[in-house]
């Protein structure tokens, strides 16, 4: 199977005196530059009793630093037609800015102003503190978000990547500005970071904007790995919560293969075999069924192994038979090759979808950053397509067969009493 595309942009990439990587892809077509600075870290670092740290911390970027007020921050950005968003993942922290090609430097100044010198006033922590936990609250009073971090919660005990990013109500009520500010000081380090940045700029220039605007960050001690080992699931596990709610909910998990694993491009292609509009579990579990309202799955690559959960969101009554068509899914990519065509409709969604996403500055820096501070590499973005189009139905049954052992699963189940 073969398919044309338009000649990309030629891609740049240096570093810095500090270790920094720079990435740099020209496009002139529309006046708009997007910028997006990804450091190692998350909630993979965190530790018990600190959930959420990383979360917070990145809340208060933008509220003021050693010479801005959040208010200066906001008007500053506003002014030159600029946004600004920090983010927390899993593996990853950092922040991305967009802003008209003339007015980068100036944007650039206060991008820079944020990430590196934040003050950490007080009554914006307790702000942001509240924002969170209630933010928290609301997720936890969601059947179905609850059963999915019951979920995350069993696929990963003993492990950072149990930890919800946003954290735990009591951990983050116990963190203080000091907290933060050693956090800060520990992973916003030079050698730590990768930025991207596309759009109407010349390479050259760009550097030397982020040079100049980020040149004077320390080095830190290299890639930060996770405190704790990732172990292994010997037996089946399951998780059940029972909640004074309408909604019940049902997830089976798995892990899957690491972010750039050999096994990852046909492990991505078995999950868009089962989400998705038109895929199995939207048509024959909610369409022809009726099991539930909200049925998909997600596979969520990451740097030592990913996160697979199939689930449902339903009513009590349905909630044993839901778990049941699950389950049933299951044994069926693990029994029967998918055919061809649904194949080859699969591919092609997958790869319209990436490059749609792609036709976008943003997204082209965030994921050049991405692959880069994960060890992957930038290019792992343009290899993408090429690996997905080598993936055979007898792959997307091997990674099956391997990954959705039944000996490995995890259960979530959140029941109604109301």
């Amino acid at each position: 199977m073969s398919r044309t595309r338009r000649e990309a942009p030629p891609v740049e990439i240096s570093r810095t005196t500090g270790g920094t990587t720079i990435i740099v892809k020209e496009n002139h077509s529309v006046p708009i530059v997007s910028v997006a600075l990804y450091l190692r870290g998350g909630a993979m670092a965190e530790v018990e009793g600190r959930q959420g740290i990383t979360t917070l911390m990145q809340r208060m970027l933008m509220k003021g630093t050693a010479t801005r007020s959040n208010e200066d921050i906001a008007d500053a950005l506003e002014f030159v037609g600029a946004t600004m968003a920090p983010f927390t993942g899993k593996d990853v922290f950092g922040a991305t800015l967009n802003v008209l090609s003339k007015h980068l430097p100036a944007a650039l100044e206060v991008f820079a102003d944020c990430l590196t010198r934040p003050a950490l006033p007080e009554a914006h922590l307790e702000q942001e503190r509240s924002v969170l936990i209630s933010d928290i609250e609301k997720r936890r009073d969601d059947s179905l978000s609850l059963c999915l971090e019951l979920c995350e919660r069993e696929l990963f005990q003993g492990h950072s990547y149990r930890f919800p990013v946003s954290g735990d109500i009591d951990s983050l009520r116990g963190l203080t500005a000091e907290d933060l500010r050693a956090w800060h000081h520990r992973f916003y380090r030079a050698d730590m970071m990768s930025i991207a940045i596309v759009g109407d700029v010349e390479a050259a220039r760009a550097r030397d904007l982020v040079a100049a605007a980020l040149g004077g960050l320390p080095k830190g001690e290299g890639l930060v790995s996770p405190v704790e080992g990732l172990g292994s699931i010997h037996a089946p596990r399951e998780v059940l919560e029972t909640r004074e709610k309408r909604q019940s909910a049902v997830a089976l998990g798995f892990r899957g293969p690491a972010c750039g694993h050999a096994d990852f491009a046909a492990f991505d292609v078995l999950n868009h075999v089962l989400s998705g509009m038109g895929s199995r579990l939207f048509l024959e579990l909610r369409d022809k069924q009726g099991l539930g309202y909200v049925v998909n799955s997600t596979f969520d690559a990451r740097a030592q192994a990913g996160a697979f959960k199939l689930y449902l969101g339903t009513s009590e009554d349905r909630r044993a038979r839901a778990r049941a068509a699950l389950e049933e899914q299951v044994v069926r990519l693990r029994e029967e090759a998918v055919g061809d065509e649904e194949m080859e409709r699969t591919r092609r969604y997958m790869l319209g979808l990436h490059e749609i996403a792609l036709q976008r500055n943003s997204a082209q820096a965030s994921r050049l950053a991405f692959y880069e501070i994960m060890g992957l590499g930038w290019r792992f973005v343009d290899d993408y397509a090429a690996r997905v189009e080598a993936v055979q139905s007898a792959d997307v049954l091997r990674v099956a067969q391997t990954y959705l052992d039944p000996a490995r699963r995890v259960v979530a189940e959140v029941a109604s009493r109301g």
